[in-house]
């Protein structure tokens, strides 16, 4: 009881803190471009590998990701932005499966590259200087992949070099915008990204993650 006591006190004093600082003074941003980049992790990876008419769920490993993007604030709506964002990430596979509808074994080594360009729209609390926001966005990923599947009884082994896809991919974003002063501001981002691909040897893959990053912006 006591550290429910406890924790409830330290929440109701962030509160408290963010409540103070929304409400301080601080010259309004009224330059509509901003330029950010970004570091994080990916959590919950849940990845779908298919081939013929096999298909397996895979533990995969969660992984760092890394972005860069470039932002407009509307001037007729400062609730609104509009962003392109590149992100970037390369989980690894490395797992003893068995097919979803078959007793079916599989071993399965790959490797795969996700390379992003997303177009979002943003919504989000204009005043003071904390800003809570939500979005979404759509656009394109570059998957490279390549992997090693294998049954357990070694009769048949598919390998997959360096083949990739350019697929549709699209996220959900939610997070805090943080001003640190007329040029600077940083961002507390929990993405949701899926997309999927399709390859050479009849080889499909179903990817979504969640992402949370911690980002730095210019504003200009």
């Amino acid at each position: 009881m006591k550290k429910i006591i406890g924790s409830v006190k330290f929440l109701l004093l962030v509160f408290s803190v963010l409540f103070v600082l929304n409400g301080t003074s601080f010259a309004e941003k009224t330059v509509p471009f901003y330029a950010g980049f970004s570091g994080g992790y990916t959590l919950g990876s849940d990845f779908e590998f298919g081939v013929d008419d096999y298909t397996f769920d895979l533990d995969i490993d969660n992984k760092w990701t890394l972005g860069v993007k470039l932002g407009y604030t509307l001037p007729f709506a400062r609730f609104l932005a509009v962003e392109a964002e590149a992100l970037y990430f390369n989980p690894e596979i490395h797992d003893h499966v068995r097919e979803k509808y078959l007793s079916y074994d599989v071993d399965v080594d790959a490797y795969v590259h996700f390379y992003n360009l997303l177009f979002n729209l943003v919504a989000k609390y204009p005043d003071g200087r904390i800003h809570p926001y939500l979005g979404g966005g759509i656009g394109l990923s570059r998957v490279d992949f390549a992997d090693t599947a294998e049954n357990t009884y070694g009769t048949n082994v598919l390998h997959l070099n360096d083949d990739r896809d350019i697929a549709l991919a699209w996220q959900v974003l939610a997070g805090m915008n943080f001003d640190i002063n007329e040029t600077l501001s940083a961002d507390l981002t929990y993405h949701y990204f899926s997309t999927s691909a399709d390859f050479k040897d009849s080889v499909e893959i179903d990817y979504s993650t969640s992402m949370i990053t911690v980002g730095l912006n210019f504003h200009f």
